[in-house]
């Protein structure tokens, strides 16, 4: 079997580096057909010993890989993520969306919110994490207290910054840490640091005791589960188990003042609720023993 992965490269290339360490007898490859020429003749010529094509990415429109992956009568998984809904809410607005091509794909979604939100745009999925952790039998709590969020630096606005400088103007004794953001506007609070690219994302979660995570339309993202398997406490725009919701300013500072007063008396404990759930529900080798046995059914049927 001959599984390749392409779309959004960071999350492409872990399920290929992944699966390939727990099913050697199979090949799984990542390839960025978006950005990357020589990848996308790579895809070409793996295209046709190829059993099928697992897009992490969304759309109702169908672009040149996905052409040439009907062409070659591949099978084709979309996978529902992040602002994918958005996007595809949009194609159909516009009247760009290619029914055939809707019909064609199976279509899976990182959380099951999302399988109501493309009902309504006529799309039946499933929901299949892919989200996972393995959380460490030991972990550091911080000396201090600090909230740590991720910003795409691509689109700062669709990641909450506004939100995330206009709450740390309210509460200046905190600090807040941006990772994947590596500038910030002039006039940002003096508790507010950019630090861009970080090697580790679950080291730097260690660092906080808080984590925050408020786009405008989110998913189940692997910072939350992350976040969640180290025993953070986790804020987020949807509610989710665990976690507390804030998806506005005034929301997210009523979270924070009493985190933060209970952290400076001594009382804030980790979540360990939270790092049990991610045990139960989001250990790593279940996660990938399930997206493993969907792919098989997939290329079976």
């Amino acid at each position: 079997m001959k599984v390749i992965f392409i779309g959004l490269p960071y999350f492409s290339q872990r399920l290929a580096r992944k699966l390939s360490a727990i099913d050697p007898a199979n090949k799984y490859i990542s390839l960025d057909t978006n950005s990357s020429k020589k990848d996308q003749l790579k895809y070409l010529s793996h295209l046709p010993t190829t059993d099928l094509v697992f897009s992490i990415g969304g759309s109702t429109v169908e672009g040149g890989a996905f052409k040439m992956a009907r062409k070659f009568k591949k099978k084709l998984l979309i996978y529902w993520a992040g602002s994918d809904v958005l996007k595809a809410q949009k194609e159909q607005a516009n009247n760009q969306s290619n029914e055939e091509f809707i019909n064609y794909c199976s279509h899976y979604c990182c959380a099951d919110w999302f399988e109501n939100e493309l009902q309504e745009l006529s799309i039946d999925s499933q929901t299949l994490y892919i989200a996972s952790a393995s959380p460490r039998t030991n972990f550091n709590w911080p000396k201090g207290f600090s909230v740590l969020t991720y910003i795409g630096k691509d689109k700062p606005e669709f990641y909450g910054l506004n939100k995330v400088l206009a709450t740390a103007e309210l509460l200046p004794a905190i600090p807040f840490y941006l990772v994947g953001i590596d500038q910030l506007p002039s006039d940002t609070p003096q508790n507010v640091k950019a630090i861009g690219y970080v090697e580790n994302f679950e080291d730097e979660i260690e660092k906080h005791p808080v984590f925050l995570r408020i786009p405008e339309h989110d998913g189940l993202g692997f910072s939350v589960i992350e976040a969640l398997g180290l025993a953070r406490h986790v804020i987020r725009s949807d509610r989710f188990p665990h976690t507390l919701f804030a998806n506005s300013t005034e929301l997210i500072a009523q979270q924070l003042i009493p985190l933060y007063q209970q952290f400076n008396e001594g009382n804030l404990k980790p979540n360990m609720e939270g790092r049990d759930f991610v045990i139960r529900n989001f250990e790593e080798g279940k996660i990938y023993q399930e997206i493993l046995k969907t792919i098989q059914l997939e290329v079976k049927g």
